[in-house]
């Protein structure tokens, strides 16, 4: 805030104008008998513009009255105010009226020199405002976490914008941007970034705000991967940028939207899988009531409704177990039990389809393999999965190997085929929820594509993982289970 600035009291005035005159009489009288009393009123007059201008009019009137009566008593008769001669007179009136003239202009000046000092206080009082303002406001960027950055553009010799070089950019922007300052600033965003101006919204939205006025807010992809939403307004012929990494919204939105995909193909391929059941338990249960029906038909009849009520039997389990596990109620009855047991259980679950494909079957467990601790029930059925998934991806008289290695820390049991294998791109997604192999989908055989997430989850309740690998399409494929050993 402005101080109010201190006046000069009269009494102040006064002796500073007595001062003023005091010096000028004696520098008068020095100087009289050198020009011999031809210039009576010389450092009076400077006197006089002094004090108007710097002290104020009572001095200035003092002066002048100091000068008026040094000039009288100096005139013949010497000593005497009284002035016999017109011409001294006329000159003391002269110098009176001057004076007169001299303290008003200084007095102006004085006014005008007072204006011209508040002006300057203002001004710099604003421009130290202005440089806090300016050092507020570049704290506050440094220290904000959302990234911020000024761009001003590139031109080519036709004057269009090619590209935007780096202004300023925050602490936020340089760790997005994983860059030092030294080595963004003055450089051009082409050459920091190389891909940025793939993005097809970018650089176009970019020189829309520099010719334009109005803020754009949108979504940008830079490289394959990352995503930013971007905020830009215009700046001094440049553009102010504030943008954030939404990568990870992006992949949600992308996975939410895979798996709402997934979830309508689920819902369609289970209506079809319990629709298709239903036609030869009608047809047979038609059988059943006709009175004529001998007895060879009616345990037909029976048979087909007890393999078709145990499909879906078996499709309605896997919908449960993997609604338990997704709420966390689903329970692990673990007990010593051999290997083997385990192995065989699975074994005979998916002989059948291996079986009716002529498939060839190795098994290779030590015969030795410890006890070890698990549910028995739950790893059986995870390893009969995966043989019923070789059986059905593996072209009729294929070969499947399950095998087992037990280490002092870890119990390996591997399931390979020779099957139609898969694509890097396909095992990423293999163990996600309803997820099938699109260029194998005629092979499910009335599955639910929850098999091997269900699995994936089984193993690792059990403080497991499952893998899976393929050499490629028409490769083959492998899984293994890896469970802690627990004897």
């Amino acid at each position: 805030m402005q101080k109010p600035v201190p006046r000069n009291s009269s009494v102040v005035a006064a002796l500073k104008g007595c001062g003023i005159a005091a010096f000028a009489i004696l520098l008068q009288l020095l100087i009289d008998p050198l020009t011999d009393n031809r210039a009576p009123f010389l450092f009076f007059a400077a006197a006089l513009v002094l004090a108007a201008a710097s002290i104020g009019r009572a001095a200035s009137l003092i002066v002048l009255v100091a000068g008026a009566v040094n000039y009288a008593l100096l005139t013949p008769p010497v000593g005497s105010l009284r002035m016999q001669s017109a011409q001294a007179v006329a000159t003391l009136c002269i110098y009176l009226t001057l004076g007169v003239i001299l303290i008003f202009v200084g007095g102006r000046l004085r006014l005008v020199n007072r204006r011209a000092e508040i002006a300057e206080q203002r001004l710099q009082l604003a421009q130290a405002a202005a440089m806090a303002n300016e050092r507020r406001f570049a704290v506050a960027l440094e220290s904000s976490a959302v990234p911020f950055a000024i761009l001003q553009p590139v031109r080519d010799d036709a004057g269009m914008i090619h590209d935007f070089a780096w202004e300023y950019a925050n602490r936020s922007a340089l760790a997005v941007l994983q860059r030092e300052r030294d080595g963004v600033v003055g450089r051009r965003v082409g050459e920091q970034l190389p891909d940025a101006w793939r993005s097809p919204e970018l650089l176009p939205r970019l020189k829309r705000v520099v010719e334009g006025t109005e803020t754009e807010g949108f979504d940008a992809i830079f490289g394959t991967d990352r995503w930013f939403h971007v905020v830009a307004s215009a700046l001094e012929g440049g553009v102010a940028v504030w943008f954030a990494d939404i990568s990870e919204r992006k992949r949600q939105e992308a996975w939410l939207r895979e798996a709402d995909r997934r979830k309508d193909e689920f819902l369609a391929i289970l209506a079809h899988e319990l629709r298709n059941p239903l036609a030869p338990i009608r047809q047979a249960a038609r059988v059943l009531c006709t009175p004529g029906a001998s007895i060879a038909q009616k345990q037909n009849c029976q048979a087909v409704i007890e393999r078709q009520v145990k499909h879906m039997s078996l499709l309605l389990d896997d919908l449960l177990d993997a609604s338990r596990i997704t709420h966390g109620t689903l329970l692990l009855r673990k007990e010593a039990v051999r290997l083997h047991t385990i192995v065989e259980a699975a074994v005979e679950t998916a002989r059948p389809l291996i079986e009716a494909k002529q498939h060839r079957l190795a098994v290779d467990v030590p015969p030795d393999a410890p006890v070890v601790e698990l549910d028995a029930l739950r790893i059986a059925q995870v390893i009969g999965n995966l043989l019923t998934n070789a059986a059905k991806y593996t072209d009729p008289a294929g070969s499947i190997r399950l095998s087992a290695e037990i280490g002092l820390e870890e119990l390996c049991i591997r399931i390979a085929d020779n099957g139609i294998g898969m694509s890097h791109e396909q095992i990423d997604s293999l163990f996600a929820m309803f997820s099938q192999l699109p260029s194998a989908s005629g092979r499910s055989q009335g599955g639910l594509g929850i098999g091997l997430a269900l699995s994936r989850a089984l193993v690792e309740m059990h403080g497991g993982r499952l893998e899976a690998k393929s050499a490629g399409p028409g490769g083959g494929s492998e899984f293994t289970v890896r469970l802690p050993r627990v004897a």
